[in-house]
Order: C-alpha cells, then structure tokens, then sequence
C-alpha cells in the first residue's frame, strides 16, 4: 500500500523550519509611532533603514500565523532573495 503524499507545509521538517522562521523575527516589533523595536528597544534611528525589511517580515508574520507559503513569499518581497 502505497504511503498517501504529505502537502509540503505538512512535512515536519518544514514545520519546524518554518517554526524557527516565525521565532527569529518575533523579536522585532514597531511602537505606535512606527519606531522599529528589537526585544522592545528602539533602534536608533540611522539603523532603521536596515530593520525596515525585518519589521515589515515580522508584520507579516504576526499578522497571517501559521501562513507559510505567504511567510516565504514576505521574505522574498523583503529582501531575502538577495
């Protein structure tokens, strides 16, 4: 009996990259006024042209959970194809 084909973002090993993907960012994060924080502390102001496309990927993943085919595609958007 042939073993039934598991979905790409069912495999386990996608899942759990996919879970270490979602913790990394889940440290950077943006106050109301659109200051970008890591672990809650503003980066200074001339480095948030280098954690604009951080926050923006961690939007997106706090936004869309469990989303990964979006989540790589945020990525890509953001830089992560270079």
């Amino acid at each position: 009996m042939p073993t039934p084909q598991l979905e790409i973002h069912e495999r386990p090993e996608i899942k759990k990259s996919y879970e270490r993907l979602v913790r990394v960012p889940s440290r950077v994060g943006r106050l109301s006024d659109e200051t970008i924080t890591i672990d809650g502390n503003p980066v200074e102001k001339k480095l948030t042209g280098y954690y604009v496309h951080y926050a923006a990927i961690a939007d997106y993943l706090k936004t869309n959970p469990d989303n990964i085919s979006g989540a790589y595609e945020a990525i890509w958007e953001n830089g992560g194809g270079n």
